[in-house]
């Protein structure tokens, strides 16, 4: 090895080479530096002294002490982030050494005093100038030394008293700018002794220190006066100011550029998943361990044959934890960094330390030794650079910056192994990152802490987090070739939990299909109102009657038993009767929005062997009917039907016939027909009736288009109990002054909406109340949303589950605690399990792909046997004959108390709005666009609750084609949902080296949440101006033209809704949004000019 290399390779072991004139000298701990390597050591002798004389530059010189003095880097972070909040007690380090009878109390208390004479650093307070902070030594007397007398206390009184007093000390702030950055207490023990209390700033003092400070307090207590008298000494001041020499840009920028480049790309966050929503306080404890003798001495003989050391078996654990439970493959660690780089720091109290940050790559079949020597080469590698202070990497790699995160990483490695430490524990006043893992090894054992922040993490965690970590490292040591994937981290209690407590027993279920139980709810309450739209009301009996006699009607076409019918009418009455009755002709129905593009219907109708359409009014004009489909009337069949029976059909339904089909996206280009039986219906009801609960008295708003498949909670549930149904119109559902209106004029106790739809509420002021349950569904409910609507409603649940098992598998309610929003427990009926990719259970808290199983399940895909066979499977865990599982593609976690946490999807699949959408789809659209070599579909976030389809294409050679014309042939064939808000055409896609997408790399269209577009005509001042400034702020994009389209610019029907409330309060006047649909923002204009005039624009 080169002289260099062998520098990297001692450092990285934790030891240092110095000269000592001629000779070098080498120092580490025992066993880290085998003979081999100090036999290199010597052979490359004089090219090390060579190196290390380059290195040291100029020496530290002596200052003088009785004015402004210079700080140290990590003295200035420290400084700014005290100064930035004055109360922050998380760099607050507080230890209790007991001296027991070798030191009486007053000579402990003179010793103390005789210290901080010597070290300025104990009594240095800190000023703010024009260019920084400056460093001020104040007079010795100033420094708090504190008696307190515990002599007449029994054991577990002066234990208390000491806990009590090291509580008081962690939770007081230090006054740095006017006070000393130390205190002292000195803890009379009568005839036991004495002990010393000492409290410190982490600005003043490191761990490494503080064993330097008790040995330099024995020493003044056995010197006296003499010890005074000492000669003068380099003190941290001078240390400050030889670092800020070589701080210089020259010198630094090499070592800036390398950091760069090294965290380029780097996760924005890489932790363990949080208990609660992060707050900006880092309030913080810690949860101690401590290994056996036995497992702490093979673990170090481990670590001594692989050639690496503890430190680098701490950090492999640790990546191979946070891949485990987050599914990174890119970790990103802290890592403290010792500054004392020359002889003269060596006994030198104060700060000697800077973060850097370790990155390490893994998969799951990495084994862990390979992980292992990827953590040494990230310290060798980083090691030359590791002076750098931490904030100028962060600035330099300019991380997504959070105010109540870590920057760059959140979970730090600290191994402390100060020579001659002492034993006793060091308390913290909080958390320095959002979670550090400190270790020691003592007497032969090693143990230690994780310090955490308590608005993130719960005890519970961290200890479970503290057993895998020991249970990882017990594993690598007898079986170090194991991939990391293999580690087995599931203890057999815990296999029990998650399937016994976390999966809720079988219960009952109403046994007769839906249209049996509206049919006994019609005999039970006739004359009730079933549904209601506009001054429109249908009875119970009515609902009742017209369903029977329109399936009388469907019989004598011979539609019944083994048919499929399509529904695609408007919101109304009808849409309900024709839904029942299809049912009790023994058929199944596949819903049909009118709004789709006519070609998505007619491949609907072929693709689910539809043999006839229940359809009327406007909604007739958007189908082009496949041949042999029947196209019924629904209001001219029910005329028709006028003299058939009232009765029920004669028609056995059995839980495994089909009751109805959705249609979600597929990944091949098409839709694909989720077939679901009456039995999964059935169950659904019956666990919604359960909880969140339903009842005669209840008003439910129907909002969701039929099309949607939790539109059943909505159209079925209800019928179920004897609630009335309120049925809005889309114009209606999709205005929040609208919505909030009709919410009000028909007293609605229930209401099921998205997160997108329940913002749109809240931003037309609803004023909520507190007799509504409100129901989220179809897309992640966020923190601040629930708290939103916790203030306006009465209750609030939670649902999650996708239409293969019918709706809702999982749900809960919602408090406002402040904590993460989770999707709760399993429905009745139904199982759910995280699993990895082998189809292992995942330890809780680790994240797993969610299968759910039990009677929610759906038959199957219609038509596509291969997808079938490899979404849902046998049911690995339930005994039952012939059960069931679906596999999902969502990631989540379980908490401790068997809640369920999404976490989000493991393929291309996303939600917008609440409807589940495939990029595979909306990519084999553009491709079948002919002008279209390639193209990549994602979703970016706009804004909160505001996802955006993002597409990028890359036209075929001499194209001309715009992105107005790929969006006009994307609408011929997808929903307006599933158009690309934004369209960017490239020369090329981002490739990775083995040739796959690099979705990384992909130009992001929002910057700061604003989309970039280039401006044509720029708008005129006045009326085209204000409302440009509208347009900028709904669709967060920074240039508007003045022939700029509101839905090329990535705006929806849902934002046209917005910037019309905005205009009438900004202009006094209200805007049709219909508008939008045809003309550019200068039209607009003009059509607003003709009803405002130009004072009244603000």
């Amino acid at each position: 090895m080169t002289p260099a290399e062998l520098l990297r390779e001692v450092r990285s072991r934790g030891g240092q080479i110095t000269t000592q004139g001629e000779d070098l000298r080498v120092t580490g701990r025992v066993g880290s530096l085998p003979e081999d390597l100090r036999n290199e050591i010597r052979l490359r002798k004089s090219g090390i002294i060579e190196l290390l004389q380059r290195e040291d530059g100029a020496a530290p010189t002596l200052l003088p002490k009785d004015g402004k003095l210079p700080v140290s880097h990590f003295q200035e972070r420290l400084w700014i982030i005290q100064k930035l909040d004055p109360k922050a007690t998380e760099y607050n380090l507080v230890t209790v050494w007991p001296f027991g009878t070798r030191l009486e109390p007053d000579a402990l208390e003179a010793a103390v005093k005789h210290v901080v004479t010597r070290h300025g650093v104990l009594r240095t307070s800190f000023r703010e100038t024009p260019t920084g902070p400056v460093a001020i030594m104040l007079e010795p007397d100033l420094v708090p030394v504190e008696s307190l007398d515990l002599e007449d206390l029994n054991d577990a009184a002066r234990k208390a008293a000491v806990d009590e007093a090291i509580r008081r000390e962690t939770a007081r702030p230090f006054d740095l700018e006017n006070g000393a950055p130390a205190r002292f207490t000195v803890l009379g023990f009568g005839a036991d002794g004495a002990a010393l209390m000492v409290a410190a700033h982490h600005i003043a003092i490191d761990h490494w220190s503080l064993s330097l400070l008790r040995e330099e307090i024995l020493a003044a207590a056995a010197e006296g006066t003499d010890y005074v008298a000492r000669a003068p000494q380099l003190e941290y001041p001078d240390y400050a100011g030889w670092q800020r020499q070589q701080m210089d840009p020259a010198r630094l920028a090499p070592h800036l550029d390398w950091w760069e480049e090294t965290l380029r790309g780097h996760p924005d966050l890489c932790a363990f998943n949080a208990d609660l929503i992060p707050k900006l306080g880092w309030d913080g404890t810690s949860e101690s361990f401590e290994w056996d003798a036995e497992f702490s001495e093979k673990l170090n003989a481990f670590c001594q044959s692989q050639h690496v050391t503890l430190y680098m078996a701490l950090l492999a654990a640790s990546a191979l934890a946070l891949h485990r439970e987050t599914g990174l493959e890119d970790i990103v660690l802290g890592s403290p960094v010792a500054l004392r780089e020359k002889p003269e720091f060596e006994r030198m109290i104060g700060p000697f330390v800077n973060t850097q940050v370790l990155r390490m790559g893994l998969t799951p079949r990495t084994p862990f030794v390979d992980l292992l020597a990827t953590a040494r080469q990230s310290l060798l590698d980083s090691h030359p650079h590791s002076h750098v202070p931490f904030e100028m990497v962060v600035e330099r790699a300019m991380p997504a910056r959070r105010l109540n995160r870590s920057p760059l990483f959140q979970f730090a490695v600290v191994l402390q192994s100060a020579a001659g430490a002492p034993s006793e524990p060091i308390y913290g006043g909080g958390a320095i990152h959002d979670m550090t893992w400190f270790v020691r090894q003592s007497e032969g054992r090693i143990m230690g802490a994780i310090e955490y922040r308590t608005d993130i993490y719960l005890p519970e965690t961290v200890k479970r987090l503290l057993a895998r970590l020991e249970a990882i490292l017990r594993h690598a040591v007898d079986h170090p070739e194991t991939p990391v994937a293999d580690f087995p981290l599931l203890s057999d209690q815990e296999r029990d939990t998650l399937l016994s407590e976390f999966v809720p027993a079988p219960v009952e279920i109403e046994p007769a299909p839906w249209p049996k139980q509206v049919a006994r709810q019609a005999q039970a309450t006739p004359e009730a109102v079933a549904i209601r739209t506009g001054d429109h009301e249908l009875s119970y009996a009515g609902l009742n009657t017209r369903a029977n006699r329109l399936a009388h009607h469907l019989a004598s076409r011979e539609i019944g038993q083994g048919a499929v019918v399509g529904l695609c009418l408007d919101r109304s009455a009808d849409l309900i009767t024709a839904m029942l009755a299809v049912h009790k002709a023994g058929a199944a129905y596949v819903p049909l929005d009118p709004g789709f593009p006519p070609d998505r219907l007619a491949y609907i109708l072929r693709d689910s062997g539809a043999s006839a359409v229940l359809t009327g009014g406007d909604a007739a004009r958007s189908l082009d009917m496949p041949d042999g489909v029947a196209e019924v009337d629904v209001a001219q069949a029910l005329s028709h039907a006028a003299p058939l029976p009232e009765s029920d059909p004669e028609v056995a339904i059995a839980p495994s016939d089909r009751s109805h089909l959705i249609y979600t996206s597929g990944s091949t280009g098409r839709p694909k027909g989720v077939d679901v039986t009456h039995g999964a219906l059935s169950n659904l009801l019956e666990a919604l009736r359960r909880e969140p609960g339903m009842s005669a008295s209840d008003v439910v708003a129907a909002t969701t288009t039929v099309s949607f498949d939790i539109a059943a909670v909505e159209l079925q549930l209800p019928l179920t109990v004897g609630a009335r149904i309120e049925m809005l119109d889309r114009e209606v559902a999709t205005n929040g002054e609208a919505l909030a209106d009709a919410l009000r004029d028909s007293d609605v106790t229930v209401l099921q909406a998205t997160p997108s739809a329940w913002r749109l509420l809240l931003e037309a002021d609803w004023a909520g109340s507190q007799d509504l349950l409100a129901i989220s569904g179809g897309e992640a409910l966020t923190r601040d949303l629930a708290d939103a609507l916790l203030e306006r409603v009465g209750r609030l649940w939670n649902g999650y589950g996708p239409s293969e098992t019918t709706i809702y598998s999982t749900g809960c309610w919602i408090d406002a605690d402040g904590q993460a929003v989770s999707i709760g427990r399993p429905v009745a009926n139904t199982r759910v399990y995280l699993l990895d990719e082998a189809g292992a259970l995942v330890p809780i808290g680790m994240q797993g792909e969610i299968w759910i199983g039990g009677a929610g399940v759906a038959t199957g895909y219609v038509g596509l046997p291969e997808q079938t066979q490899d979404r849902f499977l046998p049911d690995p865990f339930d005994p039952k004959p012939g059960a069931r599982c679906y596999r999902t593609g969502d990631i989540g976690r379980w908490s401790a108390d068997g809640r369920l946490f999404h976490l989000g999807r493991g393929d291309h699949q996303v939600k917008i709005r609440g409807v589940r959408i495939e990029l595979g789809e909306v990519e084999a659209a553009l491709l079948g666009i002919e002008q279209i070599r390639q193209a990549a579909v994602v979703v970016e976030e706009a804004g909160p609750d505001d996802l955006r389809l993002v597409a990028y294409v890359v036209y075929e050679p001499g194209s001309n084609m715009t992105v107005s014309q790929v969006r006009r042939s994307l609408r011929a064939t997808l929903p307006r949902l599933m158009v690309p808000s934004v369209i960017m055409d490239l020369p090329t896609l981002p490739r990775t080296p083995n040739g796959k997408l690099d979705r990384k790399a992909l130009p992001k269209p929002f910057e700061r949440g604003r989309q970039r577009e280039a401006v044509t005509t720029p708008p005129r001042p006045g009326i085209e101006t204000t409302l440009a400034a509208i347009w900028r702020e709904v669709l967060k994009v920074d240039n508007i033209g003045a022939e700029s389209n509101f839905f090329e610019l990535g705006g929806h029907s849902l934002l046209t809704l917005r910037v019309a409330k905005q205009v009438e309060t900004q202009m006094g006047v209200p805007l049709d949004p219909r508008v939008f649909f045809f003309n550019n923002l200068r039209q607009i204009a003009a059509v607003l000019s003709q009803q405002v005039g130009p004072k009244n624009v603000k």
